[in-house]
């Protein structure tokens, strides 16, 4: 009986954390840290991906290591990144693939000037 107790608490565990496995098998994720020419981080840059393939726009902050981090995006191409903060020029990247199950890095340097916009380099070089 006790046996039997077991392997049910175990198959009862396992069958509820089965949503959560399944969940990451439809998402993707991007992280990134946004520095200055110099290679100091920016804290309180404002980071957007945005796909108007699909309507879906994320925003956030960085932290106090000029990182950020979306989680639970949904994977498709055409996505664009947009990096800013007060004092620097606008960074946007474009054409971004977000695959299935993988975390992109997407690194940021802004400089002071004019915007700047950039179309991923693994796409037009054919590199995924």
């Amino acid at each position: 009986m006790r046996h039997l107790l077991i392997r049910f608490l175990v198959f009862s565990t396992l069958l509820s954390a089965a949503p959560a496995l399944l969940q990451a098998q439809n998402s993707s994720s991007m992280t990134g840290t946004v520095t200055d020419r110099t290679g100091a981080v920016i804290p309180g840059a404002t980071v957007g991906v945005t796909n108007p393939l699909r309507g879906t726009t994320f925003t956030q902050t960085t932290d106090n290591k000029g990182s950020c981090r979306f989680a639970n995006v949904p994977p498709k191409t055409g996505y664009k990144a947009s990096f800013s903060r007060d004092g620097f020029a606008t960074l946007d990247i474009s054409s971004i693939v977000l695959s299935v199950g993988v975390t992109r890095t997407q690194d940021a340097t802004l400089s002071a000037g004019t915007a700047t916009s950039v179309e991923d380099s693994a796409v037009t070089s054919g590199i995924t």
